[in-house]
């Protein structure tokens, strides 16, 4: 018997309104009254055994996923003779389908969102081993909150394991314009018919109609009507990705998610305070007011996990705390006149300020005077009537920002080389002396990155290896080494005034089987050995306190790691005899050593705790988990959140980055690429937000900058050179 508002589920979940009904079961909004959290519940009743294997499949799958687009679940249980329960989110908010029919369409810039958010999910899902195929992508499965976060739901049809793998036959259902060929039995389906869907919801979204049936086209009895011109407003690149990823055939699509996203960012809409792929906060305008979910009548059983449907009438009073609390009947909208005497009164005040300042010391107000303005300018230009807002464009912004690698770096310029190199990253005057109490001058902006904004790096030029120094726009300061041998791998010292590198070094490689670690003091010039010749070594790290060098040698015939007491010189293993590892990279507390291991098979990155006062070696713990690929040089970012390193495919002669959150122990990495680009030998940014690496799309080896969440990206070195080995210069103590 079908449930109804105000039925108790399993002791548990009280009933508030049913969203929809199908042949299949329900789907309805319920209060866990253990909890006294809203959830949705759907319900599969017991048919065919096709279908109740289907569901079970999708409960499984579901509670293994935890993604900040998809939905998570939270119980799934079985009432004899009732039906199945699957226990989930509560997703308040409209789907894409909803949103296009009352708008008829939505702007370039929401469907570019939308679709960076469904490629992060998408990617995720992909990324499981075995992987998971969504397979039924459409805007009635893409949910808009009502703060505007972007969800893809319902895995009623989802496939997992291998792709040649049949399936049962209570999924094999089909989405009339969003399903691939494939889908209708034609082929197998992979993660290219999760691309097609994509590329069809966005076509829907950006025309206000759905695109015509795949298998229609793949008859010649309809024909896809170019994108741009069914909406001139689409930019026709926009419309090249669009209509790539529907491509009949799954070989003339994008190749992967990944890269389809990168596409996307590489068009340059996402306003820069939304490019948030590291923590996918993906948002678009919400819609103008959520209406209270509504229990008058069944509804068709909608595409979702569970939300409230799209109308109805008369509210049902829940037994606990309601999920909105409407304004009560007699508030009133602040008026307009009141916002404008407030802006008033302060234009009032800050001229007052201004005018007192400008008597006792007109430097000071000059120093202020360009941010005050910025600052009142966004305080009036957030209370004036909404207006529609102009595409991005490619205009510098007041913060530091990385733009397309067509364009140059926009970043705060460091201070200009001299012959004596003076290491501070930027050049500000002394504030005026005056008896008078005077304004603190506003202090000099962080360069991009949080350090000094300078980086030192490997460079080929005439005919050897040396290091040199850059800032952030690309340009070279200054030479640091003139070794016969050639020097390479740069690492700085914690507070940024001297730099240890290996010498002798011929071109960028695995192991330096003759090298010796010096210590380049930049002040002076001068130039010591840190590790004993007898030793050698080279992937120098210093631990963030600067008390400890971690370091790879070959001592004993096959590489391991060791750590250098730099007060008293004392060099202790940090692995077992028989322990291979390499590339150390310290967490940002010290605590931990991430490093390279397993370097005669598959290499894998490894964690290992850090105790100097520890008797015993520490054992080291396996992090990444990533099957027959080849993980390298790994670096800590997003404030030691965070772990980024080079990845190598065997199925593609291209390297690339991945990220991959501590929290998820290895078992989440998601690719960081740039199409047609490989990437390798990440550093991070001291903030912990921006990364370096060496990049190269034919024979000319650059070092690019990227964001962590891969939204911004620019070549820093354009000289023809073989470039290699960034290292991040930290913040530059001042004298």
């Amino acid at each position: 018997m079908a449930l109804q508002p105000g039925d108790l589920l399993r002791e548990r979940y009280r009933i508030l309104a049913v969203l929809g009904r199908g042949g299949m079961g329900s789907v309805y909004h319920a209060l866990d009254t253990i909890l006294n959290i809203e959830v949705a519940i759907k319900e599969n009743i017991f048919v065919a055994r096709e279908y109740a294997e289907q569901f079970q499949q999708e409960a499984r799958l579901l509670a293994s996923l935890r993604h900040p687009n998809l939905p998570r679940v939270t119980d799934y249980f079985v009432l004899k003779d009732q039906g199945q329960y699957l226990v989930m989110d509560y997703i308040e908010g409209e789907d894409l389908k909803t949103r296009v029919e009352r708008e008829g369409k939505i702007s370039v810039q929401e469907a570019v969102i939308i679709g960076l958010a469904l490629c992060d999910a998408l990617e995720y899902l992909h990324s499981q081993d075995p992987p998971v195929i969504h397979r039924d992508i459409k805007p009635g499965n893409v949910r808009i909150t009502p703060e505007g976060h972007v969800f893809l739901v319902d895995f009623g049809l989802a496939k997992i394991g291998s792709w040649d793998q049949n399936t049962v036959t209570g999924a094999q259902a089909v989405t009339p314009g969003f399903s691939p060929p494939e889908q209708y039995g034609t082929s197998h389906t992979a993660p290219y018919s999760d691309i097609y869907s994509l590329g069809a919801t966005l076509y829907m979204a950006l025309t206000g109609e759905p695109p015509p049936d795949a298998f229609e086209r793949a008859l010649d009895h309809a024909d896809l009507k170019p994108l741009d011109e069914v909406n001139p407003e689409v930019p026709p690149a926009l419309a090249q990705i669009i209509e790539t990823a529907m491509a009949l055939q799954p070989s003339d699509r994008f190749a992967s998610v990944t890269e389809m996203r990168a596409a996307l960012l590489s068009l340059n809409l996402v306003p820069e305070q939304q490019q948030h792929l590291h923590d996918h906060a993906w948002e678009i305008t919400p819609a103008p007011q959520v209406a209270a979910w509504r229990t008058a009548e069944a509804r068709p059983l909608p595409d979702l996990h569970g939300t409230s449907p799209r109308d109805g009438d008369g509210e049902l009073p829940p037994p606990g705390k309601p999920p909105s609390s409407p304004p009560p009947s007699g508030a009133e909208p602040p008026s307009g006149g009141g916002r404008w005497r407030g802006i008033v009164v302060l234009l009032f005040l800050i001229a007052a300020v201004l005018t007192a300042w400008y008597a006792a010391n007109p430097a000071s107000l000059k120093q202020v005077a360009a941010p005050l303005q910025r600052s009142v300018a966004r305080f009036v230009v957030g209370r004036l009537p909404a207006t529609p807002t102009p595409l991005p464009t490619a205009t510098p912004q007041p913060t530091a920002v990385a733009q397309s690698t067509q364009t140059p770096l926009a970043v705060v310029v460091p201070p200009t080389a001299t012959s004596t190199f003076t290491p501070s990253p930027t050049a500000t005057r002394e504030p005026t002396r005056t008896p008078t109490p005077t304004i603190t001058p506003t202090p000099a902006p962080t360069p991009l990155g949080g350090g000094s904004g300078q980086l030192a790096f490997a460079s080929v030029t005439h005919g050897t290896v040396q290091i040199w120094l850059m800032d952030l726009q690309g340009h070279l300061l200054q030479q640091l080494t003139d070794r016969a041998g050639g020097a390479c791998q740069p690492a700085w010292t914690p507070d940024g005034q001297a730099l240890a590198f290996i010498a002798p070094c011929g071109i960028n490689a695995m192991r330096y089987p003759n090298a010796q670690i010096y210590l380049l003091h930049l002040d002076s010039g001068q130039i010591e050995e840190l590790v004993p010749p007898d030793w050698g070594g080279y992937d120098p790290a210093f631990s963030p306190d600067g008390k400890y060098l971690a370091f790879t040698s070959l001592r004993s015939g096959i590489p391991q790691l060791y750590v250098l007491n730099l007060e008293t010189r004392d060099i202790h293993p940090l692995l077992g005899p028989d322990v291979e590892g390499a590339q150390p990279a310290w967490s940002p507390d010290g605590r931990w050593l991430a490093f390279v291991g397993n370097l005669s098979s598959v290499s894998r990155i490894w964690l290992l705790p850090f105790d100097p006062g520890a008797e015993t070696l520490p054992t080291p713990q396996p992090f990444s988990r990533s099957g027959n690929k080849a993980n390298t040089h790994p670096t800590w970012a997003g404030n030691g959140t965070l772990l980024v390193y080079s990845q190598l495919n065997p199925n593609n002669p291209l390297p690339y980055l991945v990220r991959a959150p501590l929290e998820q122990e290895g078992l989440l990495e998601t690719p960081l690429t740039v199409v047609g680009t490989a990437m390798k030998e990440p550093m991070a940014s001291p903030d912990g937000r921006w990364l370096v690496f060496e990049g190269w799309q034919g024979d000319n080896h650059d070092i690019y900058i990227i964001s962590v969440d891969g939204a911004q990206l620019s070549r820093l070195t354009t000289q023809g050179a073989f470039d290699f080995d960034p290292a991040w210069r930290p913040v530059v103590p001042r004298p």
